[in-house]
């Protein structure tokens, strides 16, 4: 259709759980940079120089990111203070009234 517009969509993803850290940034489909330690302790303070790395290599400042995701369960999203949707990520991520609030779509 003529009046679609293509959605890019940049994403820069952290996990710091279990026995390991990373971080990655990706951009419709393709991951720009990425991340890998494996690690017992010490996330918190690898985790913030890792996604300081992974922005640089990816060419990107903080503004051109448009989801941030994260290693979870369960996901709260907000909408001007009000709760939107809450459940496991994976449902939540795919959720309409989430992809609209968020996305446009």
């Amino acid at each position: 259709m003529a009046n679609e517009r293509k959605l890019t969509l940049t994403v820069l993803a952290v996990d710091s759980a279990g026995s390991a850290c990373s971080a990655a940034v990706w951009r419709d489909g393709t991951t720009l940079a990425h991340l890998f330690a494996p690690m017992e302790h010490g996330h918190a303070e690898a985790l913030i120089p890792m996604v300081q790395e992974v922005m640089a290599t990816a060419g990107l400042d903080y503004a051109d990111v448009d989801l941030i995701a994260a290693t979870c369960e369960q996901t709260l999203v907000m909408d001007f203070g009000r709760r939107l949707a809450l459940g496991p990520t994976a449902e939540v991520l795919v959720d309409p009234k989430v992809r609209r609030a968020y996305l446009g779509a």
